[in-house]
């Protein structure tokens, strides 16, 4: 019985796992200064070099999670997301990110990048 309980555990843990995403939101400035957008000028920027801290990320479980609030009035997704998998929505003047797919949404990346003013 308790062999059949930590197997238990140990898949719970494993689908949980499976299932965390991150995501970080700041400004321009906050960002670069975090490590997590390279300090850089003009052209396509490339958003979470190899080495990229990940301290400032929040962990979430992308099962339950499918709003993020932004709480800035401008609002800007960074990172590689489908474009049909979520919507950028102002809402009393500030943006909220609502994810419509989240398997296509963060299938290409389980880190979101959000930067804000």
């Amino acid at each position: 019985a308790a062999q059949n309980e930590e197997t238990t555990n140990k898949l719970i843990q494993t689908t949980d796992e499976l299932y965390e995403a991150y995501y970080v939101m700041g400004t321009s400035k906050e960002l670069k200064a975090q490590g997590i957008v390279p300090k850089g000028i003009g052209g396509s920027r490339k958003v979470l070099t190899q080495d990229f801290n990940k301290d400032h990320f929040i962990k979430v479980d992308i099962r339950k999670e499918n709003q993020i609030n932004t709480y800035a009035k401008r609002a800007k997704v960074l990172t590689t997301h489908p474009a049909n998998s979520y919507v950028l929505e102002k809402v009393d003047d500030t943006y909220t990110i609502r994810i419509t797919d989240y398997k296509s949404f963060w299938s290409v990346s389980k880190y979101l990048v959000i930067e804000i003013d």
